[in-house]
């Protein structure tokens, strides 16, 4: 309905206000990690939308996460990132937006580089 799409476009909304907090150096590492986790809590395909908020933060954080985070706790979330997309029980814009932010992984962040 017009009222779900308002909420989640609002949502996403947030998810960008924070990861541009983190950028800003106004939010830590483990506030960001905190999200990251909240996002992976109780996934279905019935609540993408956590997904979609999910590709959404790391697509903006990932970079800066990358330089400054724990690389074992970096490639803990995308074990699980690629465990979800590889899993394909969600619809195909997960499955795109999962394959997005793999790719992105892979290439440091370069979206000039195509796989």
């Amino acid at each position: 309905s017009e009222k779900n799409l308002w909420a989640s476009h609002c949502k996403k909304g947030h998810v960008r206000f924070i990861a541009n907090l983190y950028l800003q150096n106004m939010l830590s590492n483990r506030i960001i990690y905190m999200c990251i986790d909240h996002c992976f809590y109780d996934i279905s395909n019935q609540n993408e939308e956590k997904l979609i908020y999910l590709v959404e933060l790391l697509k903006i954080t990932g970079s800066t996460l990358e330089r400054t985070a724990s690389k074992e706790i970096i490639n803990i979330y995308f074990e699980k990132i690629n465990e979800l997309y590889v899993s394909n029980i969600y619809s195909m814009r997960i499955q795109f937006a999962l394959k997005d932010i793999i790719n992105l992984h892979n290439t440091n962040y370069n979206k000039n580089i195509t796989n």
